[in-house]
């Protein structure tokens, strides 16, 4: 997976992560996110399964809701409740797969070792010199841009200060190599998918 080393490191990210535990961290609520993930259900149904009753289940749903765990089909009573799979996914490889998770479990490929190299907790130590190196490193920074957003230097200058303290050289780095394109002081993802 790609884009996903520490990205717990990104401020927005571990406020999406504390958001998550804290939604979790109730039994009533786990109990209730466990009923939801294989099947939606409407508020009564969860009441009535858990034993909790609507009002309780009600406030387990909205809890789950507010911190985006949930999907929501339809309205009122008979609005129906499911866990939202891809950001349960994105999540767990947020918190789950990294160079340096794989590295002590044994990984031996190419862009573990380069990458746990690079980075330490969450931090690009240095850019790397090597052709081959610095577009692993790239094409792992360029993960933490959306594809389908443009920004402005300010934006990719805060992204990539969390990360590195000479910023302004990784931001030419992605340009330079088209991980980044840029115009009129608009950045916004390229289509370079090496790495």
């Amino acid at each position: 997976m790609t884009g996903t080393y520490e990205r717990a490191s990104d401020p927005a990210d571990s406020a999406e992560l504390v958001s998550f535990f804290k939604a979790l961290i109730e039994p009533a609520r786990l109990r209730v996110a466990g009923l939801i993930v294989d099947e939606a259900l409407t508020q009564a149904e969860v009441g009535a399964r858990t034993g909790m009753g609507t009002r309780a289940a009600r406030g387990c749903l909205r809890a789950l809701e507010d911190a985006g765990l949930v999907q929501v089909e339809g309205e009122g009573a008979a609005a129906r409740y499911r866990m939202d799979a891809d950001r349960m996914r994105r999540l767990a490889a947020t918190l789950l797969d990294s160079p340096r998770v794989r590295a002590i479990a044994g990984a031996t490929d190419e862009r573990s070792r380069v990458l746990s190299s690079f980075f330490r907790d969450g931090r690009l130590v240095k850019l790397p010199t090597g052709d081959k190196r610095m577009l692993i490193v790239l094409t792992e920074i360029a993960g933490r841009f959306d594809p389908d957003r443009a920004y402005t230097e300010r934006e990719v200058n805060h992204i990539l200060r969390a990360l590195h303290d000479d910023y302004s050289a990784v931001r030419r780095a992605l340009v330079d190599h088209a991980f980044l394109n840029r115009q009129e002081g608009v950045y916004w993802r390229g289509r370079r998918e090496d790495g």
